[in-house]
């Protein structure tokens, strides 16, 4: 999914032809939201902030109810921010958000709808 939205830049050459862009991929992957990412975790929808461009994914952690959570969640989100960042950082698909400097934001809540934890990251500057 994350993929849809990068490779929607391909084609802009300004900011505001990216944000328009992304804000047309974020609608059409809203449209096909919840998304079963895998077991555990479900993709609820995204949205797009134009000052400072930057998408944003809201997902549920389905299995969880954060009254009765056995894990650290400084260590989950640990465990899902370090492969973002790298994703970001370093993947061929996500070269336009590196490009047009895109945040990204992610936020996670538990299966009632509770936040668990959010973070954002940003491409490294070169």
């Amino acid at each position: 999914m994350l993929s849809t939205l990068a490779l929607g830049l391909v084609s802009c050459n300004t900011n505001d032809a990216a944000y328009s862009k992304l804000q047309e991929v974020s609608q059409q992957m809203n449209e096909k939201c919840p998304v079963k990412m895998d077991e555990d975790m479900r993709m609820d929808s995204t949205s797009v902030k134009r000052n400072p461009l930057g998408v944003s994914y809201y997902y549920t952690v389905v299995a969880v109810n954060k009254d009765s959570l056995a894990v650290n969640l400084k260590d989950f989100e640990k465990k899902l921010k370090e492969p973002s960042q790298k994703y970001l950082d370093t993947s061929p698909e996500t070269a336009d958000f590196r490009k047009y400097d895109v945040s990204m934001s992610y936020y996670y809540y538990d299966k009632k709808g509770v936040p668990l934890f959010n973070f954002i990251i940003k491409p490294k500057k070169e």
